[in-house]
């Protein structure tokens, strides 16, 4: 069984970042065709098409995954029916959409402002529900697991040659996103026709019960505030910058800085598909010895995830001048320092929040993500006037602590935890690594080495010392 929710974690969460690490070995030869004005104009773009990711799909995933399990003999039916709602909801929200980026595309786009709301707003109607139900059948029924994976390596890659092909061979600059996106979705929807239309047969059923459709939406419908968390807290910050008026170039040196930061953030979240199994194990003992066993495992992940963290933060200068060859977007390793140096929470994280699910007080949740991504806007709206766009990482790093670490003073925690995880120390001491990595970040390599060595030492004796955690069965 843990060999299979390990493998099935893999397939979420690594292959659909495949492209992401192929995308980083390309970087060298797409930043040659590519100016901040690009990356800018591509955050400004997804930012707003972000303002409507959370309502996409009104909720409904969470229907789909009840109906399968609370109504067995109907569950298809049930389908059927959400599949209609969501072809129904589609055009509302495609129109909506391609109105509203006519009117806040950038000044500096306003030749290409058609293709783009065409080309981010035609995937809501066309295969963004498709995808959704396909996925979310593949998932439930725990078999062709592999098939997903497949799917989106497919989706990711045919992206990343895309981008290839647009920006290096056309010279078509942002444009290049747009267009790569689109098709790699497209790939994405024939990918999971197969499992609607054909393994499936699923044909949506456009049912017309007022009194169903307010029962359903009660409850997919709060959950709409946990979906935008994520935006809030990712992609706020160059929607207020956009409010501003600031330089679409600073968004752009900005934007590939935070590009950084979140390729940290899909480490940490791939590490927690893999560790949470053990953290359940741990918790459903139930005693003291594995309470205290649990603490220990989440301190060594932490302790490496940050020392990790801090090895790349004192080379990303020289990775910055590798793989981008813009004199301008180098100038941004020193902003995505501080960024990755913020997704260093991760591994804290997860004991707040496996906690909190294992519990069931999953309706305490949004108090920690919503809020988080609360925090981020009202900071930046203060902030970004005064300071500029710089202000934007450091409000990123206080958003991100506070999202890994609020979980710990919850009174609902505190009365289902009976060991202290000591969080005001771990804030200090990721708050003073920070500090430390940022001034060393242009010592000389010989020191730098020295540094590196004496890191990778204790990582190695951290893993020799606590080894026996990794299995479970020790």
């Amino acid at each position: 069984m843990l060999k299979k929710i390990i493998s099935h974690s893999f397939v979420y969460a690594v292959a659909p970042q495949v492209s992401r690490i192929v995308s980083i070995f390309i970087l060298p030869l797409l930043t040659k065709h590519l100016t901040p004005l690009d990356y800018g104009v591509s955050a400004s773009i997804l930012v707003y098409t972000g303002l409507f990711s959370g309502i996409k799909d009104l909720g409904i995933t969470v229907l789909l995954v009840n109906a399968f399990y609370h109504h067995p003999q109907t569950w298809k039916l049930r389908w059927r029916i959400f599949y209609g709602y969501l072809l129904a909801w589609a055009p509302l929200l495609f129109l909506v959409q391609f109105i509203f980026i006519l009117f806040v595309c950038p000044k500096e786009v306003q030749s290409h402002v058609i293709g783009i709301g065409l080309l981010t707003s035609l995937q809501i109607l066309l295969f963004d529900h498709t995808i959704l139900i396909g996925f979310r059948y593949l998932h439930v029924i725990k078999r062709n697991v592999a098939y997903l994976g497949i799917a989106s390596v497919a989706s990711g890659l045919t992206i990343v040659v895309c981008n290839y092909i647009t920006i290096v061979h056309m010279k078509m600059g942002y444009m290049g996103w747009f267009w790569s996106t689109f098709i790699g979705t497209a790939v994405s929807f024939l990918f999971y026709c197969k499992p609607v239309f054909a393994d499936l047969k699923l044909k949506p059923v456009f049912y017309k019960s007022k009194e169903f459709f307010r029962r359903q939406m009660r409850v997919s419908l709060p959950m709409i505030p946990h979906n935008y968390s994520t935006y809030l807290l990712n992609s706020s910050d160059r929607l207020v910058m956009r409010w501003y008026n600031l330089d679409i170039n600073n968004i752009g040196v900005y934007n590939l800085a935070s590009t950084f930061g979140n390729y940290f953030e899909v480490i940490g979240s791939s590490m927690g598909f893999a560790v949470s199994p053990f953290i359940n194990d741990l918790l459903a003992e139930k005693k003291m010895e594995a309470e205290l066993r649990l603490r220990k495992l989440i301190y060594l992940f932490q302790a490496v995830f940050l020392l990790g963290s801090i090895l790349v933060c004192l080379w990303l200068k020289e990775v910055f001048h590798f793989l981008i060859r813009n004199t301008e977007l180098q100038a941004g390793y020193s902003l995505a320092i501080i960024v990755i140096m913020g997704y260093c929470y991760r591994p804290m994280y997860w004991g707040s929040i496996n906690r909190l699910i294992f519990y069931k007080l999953t309706g305490k949740l949004w108090r920690i993500s919503f809020i988080a991504g609360l925090l981020n806007i009202v900071l930046n709206l203060i902030f970004i006037p005064i300071y500029g766009y710089t202000a934007s990482v450091y409000i990123t790093f206080v958003s991100l602590i506070f999202l890994g670490f609020s979980g710990y003073y919850l009174p609902e925690f505190k009365k289902i935890s009976s060991v202290n995880y000591r969080p005001l120390a771990w804030i200090l001491i990721i708050s003073v690594s920070t500090c430390i990595v940022f001034l060393c970040k242009d010592l000389p390599v010989s020191y730098r080495l020295m540094i590196t060595g004496s890191i990778l030492a204790a990582m190695v004796i951290a893993l020799i010392k606590y080894r026996s955690l990794i299995n479970l069965n020790k």
